[in-house]
């Protein structure tokens, strides 16, 4: 049950009277719009933890480079220590070309992982931003169905004791008061989109 439906009249939905020689019939309290909806500080948690884990994961992708980086390096450095002692000097020059080709690549890759977290960062960002104007909207709602209720709610249980005309001029002033919570609610909903 939702916070605002307590102390509602204990008259069941669809409940009719007679008042004037007009049939009433009692409104249905509206249904959640944000029940199996995720709240958003379950959103913002949950953006938290996928952070984390692209955090873990750029780490994790920054070492194993480094780790073959240094491996290709010792690689490099062996056999270029092996062809040294044979053909002395002419490898040095070989070995530092080599060296600085290995460290372009670790460069070139790490740009793309650095790129690749922040593309995943950036949907991530966009998807629970998503969620939580989604969410907001249907909240509005929600409230004004409630006010509407209310409403209805009060003006059925007035006119059980009105006259015909009574009853239609409760019946305006409950359209213009629906008219009234309509148009704030619209100016809410476009303040916090």
């Amino acid at each position: 049950p939702l916070p605002w439906t307590e102390g509602i009249s204990s008259v069941p939905p669809g409940a009719e009277a007679f008042v004037a020689g007009e049939r009433v019939t009692m409104p249905a309290l509206p249904s959640s719009l944000t029940a199996g909806y995720v709240h958003p500080e379950d959103i913002a948690r949950q953006k938290q933890d996928y952070i984390r884990q692209l955090d873990e994961q750029e780490q994790q992708g920054r070492e194993a480079l480094e780790l073959q980086t240094q491996r290709q390096r010792a690689y490099i450095r062996a056999q270029a220590e092996q062809q040294k002692q044979i053909a002395a000097g002419r490898w040095d020059q070989h070995l530092r070309a080599q060296e600085m080709a290995a460290e372009q690549e670790y460069q070139h890759q790490l740009a793309r992982l650095h790129e690749a977290a922040a593309q995943l960062r950036t949907a991530l960002e966009n998807q629970a931003a998503q969620l939580v104007v989604e969410y907001k909207a249907r909240r509005a709602q929600e409230e004004l169905n409630y006010r509407i209720y209310e409403a209805e709610l009060r003006e059925w249980e007035q006119t059980q004791h009105l006259t015909p005309d009574q009853v239609q001029n409760a019946r305006e002033r409950l359209d213009a008061q629906m008219a009234y919570a309509a148009q704030r609610n619209t100016h809410a909903v476009r303040r916090d989109a």
